[in-house]
């Protein structure tokens, strides 16, 4: 009996040992540091981003900070109603806080120098308006509608990130300093004595009346001098917008929502603009990037700066693997079993064509080349790309049927609903013609860049990939349906479940003029599929999972649209390319217009926001970075994209 305990015992230790130590080795494989550019280039562009007043919190579109001192002012709002609360948070949010509407106004610049929003809750209505010059901030508080009993409005001073300071209170000013600097902050208003906020930092408070409420830094100022200042800054801005003529609106549109998605984020001294928004971002430790959010592109041709930054920031999150994470966020938290499309040196070569600025190739070049040999070396099946998902322990959803399908970007589409996820290759067992497609073009797109580089080994590399997956890519036409279809490789046959990337073959000018006029006619200008009042549907019209309306099952896509549009270009000036321009911008424009929203997806009915069905996977983000890209395909027709 003792002998037999004693090997009971030890077994439980062994076993205890493996699973700890199982732990450790996949917490390892979670968390890593990003890769560190030591380009001067680059240092240069942060540098210059992270100046000056913006709102740079994640935390709240109503805290300005200044770098790079670090020192920040925030707007909370005290109800002093009975069970009144106090609120310090404010971004547009679908459903977390649905007490407090945040909408963006409809103009803002990248860099803060001009901010407008409006804040509903519990009654209590005001905007904000901010501008900076010459490292001065200027804010004014217009209450629009308020309760009988008014509410305080708070404005807290504070050293973020650990940055050093003082700051005291000065009856009814603030006063900080920052190494040499002194920063001096005025209001109009007379304080009021408010000893109930749950602030731990300094605050000043001040009652919110029908008359608004300015704040200066640098000297005091009147609520009409302050005003003025804002005025003169937002004429300008909108001045900015007017170069793009009939264009000036969307582009407002788009630099409103890119602005305010625009943050420092101080673990690594960056500015960089999330993909998904400010909520997201809360979310998953303060910010994530996702692999595929085409960011970069959004700033080209607007912002050098930022489309350099969005574009470099994601490649410093390569995994050790070599390939580029399907998210990263907050704590180094990075996904090891999964990637994203493999879009990044399509941007890449698209910037480099915009700047011709070769540093930037420089530093990114090998990086791109390690994830473009990850997607050969690890998703490859006989000859043909699929999505997949490795084993990691930690990852919560790794290495099963969602993982890989997540990997796709498109989470929930229907054209994996019959597909089998198979765990010893690690793979989604369906060659992708979306995948493949922009995976030529990836290869393309980087021989192209190793070419600039004079890199002639790398770039013949690169050719033999792209002609290898070219060639079987054509294998996916389907000579009865007119399309390239996927191709189940567990029942060897096509899935005939289609879907917007069936079309990325057009992408590569692999169709010949007579398929590529089959694929339009009979299916993107199909009514019965994926042509309508509003363009492009996610899922075709007559496929049982359009009427979910739910993510990936019917709504409308920017991302789609947008490559659906550059693969369309490859054969002309066709009429439906300028269709489809038109009708992704009026998506854009309409909800912009009513609410200063940009929308995550749009409802292929109705043209909006509209919730999805009961079985719902996901909905419609309300200001949802990469909704700029709704208005790319019509800069693209009047010729201020260079692809």
């Amino acid at each position: 009996m003792r002998s037999l305990k004693h090997l009971f015992t030890s077994a439980v230790l062994m076993l205890c040992a493996f699973f700890a130590s199982a732990q450790k080795d996949s917490l390892a494989a979670l968390y890593y540091k990003p890769i560190t550019f030591n380009s001067a280039d680059y240092q240069q562009i942060q540098k210059e981003l992270a100046s000056g007043w913006n709102t740079w919190n994640n935390n709240s579109m109503l805290c300005q900070v200044l770098l790079p001192e670090g020192f920040s002012l925030h707007l909370g709002m005290k109800d002093r109603r009975l069970f009144g609360e106090y609120i310090r948070e404010f971004y547009p949010m679908d459903n977390e806080m649905p007490d407090i509407v945040v909408r963006p106004g409809k103009v803002r610049s990248f860099d803060g120098t001009y901010t407008d929003v409006n804040i509903e809750w519990k009654g209590i209505h005001f905007r904000v308006e901010s501008a900076s010059h010459e490292q001065q901030l200027y804010w004014l508080i217009t209450p629009i509608a308020l309760p009988r009993i008014r509410p305080h409005l708070v404005v807290e001073a504070a050293m973020l990130w650990q940055r050093k300071g003082n700051i005291q209170l000065a009856g009814e000013s603030i006063i900080a300093t920052t190494g040499r600097k002194r920063i001096e902050v005025y209001t109009t208003a007379p304080k009021v004595k408010d000893l109930i906020v749950p602030s731990f930092v300094p605050y000043l408070s001040f009652q919110l009346n029908e008359t608004p409420i300015g704040i200066s830094t640098g000297k005091k100022l009147s609520v009409e001098q302050i005003a003025n200042i804002i005025r003169r800054k937002r004429m300008e801005v909108e001045s900015q917008a007017s170069v793009y003529g009939q264009l000036a609106e969307t582009f407002q549109a788009m630099q409103a929502v890119l602005g305010w998605s625009t943050i420092y984020e101080p673990m690594y001294n960056r500015v960089v603009t999330p993909g998904a928004g400010r909520w997201w971002n809360k979310r998953f430790n303060n910010y994530v990037l996702w692999g595929w959010d085409f960011t970069a592109l959004n700033f080209m041709p607007f912002d050098r700066k930022l489309a350099y930054a969005n574009l470099i920031e994601i490649i410093r999150h390569k995994t050790p693997e070599g390939f580029f994470p399907n998210y990263a966020m907050g704590y180094d938290i990075a996904s090891r079993d999964r990637a994203q499309p493999p879009v990044y040196s399509i941007a890449a070569n698209a910037l480099y064509k915009q700047y011709n600025e070769k540093w930037f190739l420089q530093i990114v070049f090998s990086h791109l080349l390690d994830n473009n040999r990850w997607w050969n070396q690890t998703r490859s099946y006989d000859g043909y790309l699929c999505w997949g998902s490795t084993l990691v322990l930690m990852d919560w959803d790794a290495h099963t049927k969602q993982a890989a399908k997540f990997e796709s970007g498109l989470d929930n589409s229907p054209m994996f609903d019959e597909a089998v996820f198979d765990s010893s290759t690690h793979l989604l067992m369906q060659g992708d013609v979306g995948l493949m497609s922009l995976y030529v073009l990836d290869c393309e797109a980087l021989a192209e860049i190793a070419g600039w580089l004079d890199k002639k080994n790398e770039q013949q590399e690169l050719l033999q990939r792209a002609s290898a997956y070219r060639n079987k890519l054509k294998t996916m036409w389907d000579e009865s349906s007119g399309l390239y279809l996927n191709f189940r490789l567990d029942t060897n046959e096509p899935n005939r479940r289609i879907s917007p990337t069936n079309f990325y073959p057009l992408l590569l000018k692999l169709p010949t003029a007579q398929q590529a006029e089959r694929m339009l006619k009979e299916h993107l200008q199909n009514e019965k599929e994926f042509f309508g009042k509003w363009l492009l549907p996610s899922t075709p019209r007559n496929d049982p999972a359009y009427s979910d309306q739910s993510y990936w099952r019917g709504r409308i896509w920017p991302p789609m649209n947008v490559l659906i549009y550059m693969g369309m270009k490859n054969y002309g000036n066709l009429s439906y390319c300028n269709e489809l321009a038109i009708n992704s911008n009026t998506l854009l424009m309409n909800t912009y217009k009513a609410s200063g929203w940009v929308r995550e997806n749009y409802h292929a009915d109705h043209g909006d926001g509209t919730p999805c069905n009961d079985k719902c996977f996901g909905g419609s983000d309300v200001y949802y970075t990469w909704g700029a890209m709704m208005g790319i395909p019509l800069f693209m027709e009047k010729g201020y994209f260079k692809f």
